[in-house]
């Protein structure tokens, strides 16, 4: 098991890792909570061996095993294991080979931006209203409340001296999350996603939400007063931004396919903040691309000053055994390069400036101008 490449920002170390082993299941690793994941070694982090009395009765173990990891702090490779041990080819005996990824490696690999559902959105926004109102580890809400009577505390609904408090925040993906905390310990979340089209420009889906997060981890959930969820969640506050991963236990969601969501929720205390894209741009025009994950550099495709297009290959990578390409997320000009061909570079690091097009084209438009009104 090894990092994967749509790795969060920042993120240095194994925050949680568990896996619930029964017969046939065995388990090769030497990580533990907090421990550092360098990139000075081979990215495997951890071995899973099953067993079974045919082929198929071990891949549906494994499948099912991998569903129940759950490490969060470092990327991981678990979807792409996943389709593999699923894989029609893989699954039949005698047909997989050494060119099984060569033949099917579109197949297997998951998609760069998966949809995260809007319940899942809500719930995960949910976790860090709990996180920032202190209310990790507190499951009886009215018997805190009478220990610490005062209004101006945070179990009495983040107060404020005016209506039920609402934060806005919005994602990477554009999609916009308002939280209100109510009087009575519930919340109200509205998901509005970022859909491109003006028709559904005001559409949202509202949640009426209550919910408890324990010391261990371990989340429930009351969605619009009878769905009643239970999760495993992780949350961790990297510059203002919350690392948020959750683990359906729920039979409900387990059978629609869900096992593991990784969202990144903006700290409400910064209600301001959007979470950066890895194609953001600030607000001088320039943006940067960044490694997807550690590795080593193979090939730079790129000089400065060059004029590069959205989608090109910009830099090639060597992790997990395999090339990785890093394409460009805009066009514009390439500012600065600040990597080299066989460098060692870590996860999220910086290997180039570029200068989107947009802010060129309004910077010569802004210079033409000054030169006409000079003129004049």
């Amino acid at each position: 098991m090894v990092p994967r490449s749509t790795a969060p920002p920042n993120v240095v170390g194994v925050d949680e890792t568990s896996l619930s082993l029964s017969k046939g299941i065995r388990v090769d690793t030497g990580i533990r909570k907090g421990q550092a994941v360098g990139v000075d070694y081979d990215p495997m982090i951890c071995k899973l061996i099953v067993h079974d009395d045919s082929r198929e009765k071990a891949l549906n173990k494994m499948v099912t095993a991998l569903k129940d990891y759950r490490i969060a702090g470092v990327p991981t490779n678990i979807d792409f294991l996943i389709n593999c041990a699923q894989h029609g080819t893989f699954r039949k005996p005698g047909a997989t080979n050494t060119g099984f990824l060569d033949d099917h490696l579109e197949e297997v690999l998951s998609p760069e931006h998966q949809s995260i559902p809007e319940k899942a959105i809500a719930i995960a926004s949910l976790a860090v209203q709990l996180v920032i109102e202190g209310r990790v580890g507190i499951e009886d809400l009215k018997m805190a409340r009478r220990k610490h009577p005062t209004p101006w505390n945070s179990l009495s609904g983040s107060w404020r001296n005016s209506a039920s408090p609402r934060q806005t925040l919005q994602l990477t993906d554009g999609t916009i999350v308002d939280c209100t905390s109510l009087r009575d310990g519930s919340y109200k979340v509205q998901v509005k996603p970022n859909v491109g089209n003006d028709e559904e420009e005001n559409m949202a889906t509202v949640f009426h939400m209550t919910g408890t997060l324990s010391l261990d981890h371990k989340m429930n959930v009351v969605v619009n007063g009878s769905e009643k969820l239970s999760l495993v969640a992780a949350l961790k506050d990297m510059d203002g931004t919350f690392q948020v991963c959750l683990w359906p236990q729920s039979a409900s969601l387990n059978n629609e396919g869900h096992y593991f969501w990784e969202l990144a929720i903006p700290n409400p205390k910064f209600p301001s903040s959007t979470v950066k894209k890895n194609d953001s741009v600030t607000g001088s025009g320039k943006g940067t691309l960044l490694a997807p994950m550690p590795g080593k550099i193979s090939e730079i495709r790129l000089n400065i000053g060059d004029s590069i297009e959205e989608g090109d290959i910009l830099v090639v990578m060597e992790a997990m055994k395999m090339e990785h390409t890093v394409r460009a997320t805009a066009s514009g000009t390439v500012e600065c390069i600040n990597c080299q061909v066989g460098e060692v570079v870590a996860d999220q690091a910086v290997l180039a400036t570029i200068i989107d097009e947009r802010y060129l084209e309004a910077d010569a438009d802004s210079s033409s101008y000054e030169e006409e009104s000079k003129a004049i």
